[in-house]
């Protein structure tokens, strides 16, 4: 999500620019469906035990 942000904030800037605006524009919701990927995984990843306080991270002492 991470890097979504800094692509979409990058792209902000770019489709300021002159001759830059559909290229920063598509860049942008590029961006954006990276965070959104990233948002649908973590809650993938939580479900089956791998999020906070999940029970895959929990020692058991084994």
């Amino acid at each position: 999500m991470l890097v979504g942000a800094a692509v979409s904030s990058f792209a902000y800037v770019l489709a300021s620019t002159e001759g830059n605006y559909d290229f920063g524009t598509l860049l942008f919701w590029a961006g954006i469906g990276v965070m959104f990927v990233g948002l649908l995984v973590g809650f993938v990843l939580r479900r089956i035990g791998y999020g906070v306080g999940g029970s895959k991270l929990k020692n058991n002492g084994h």
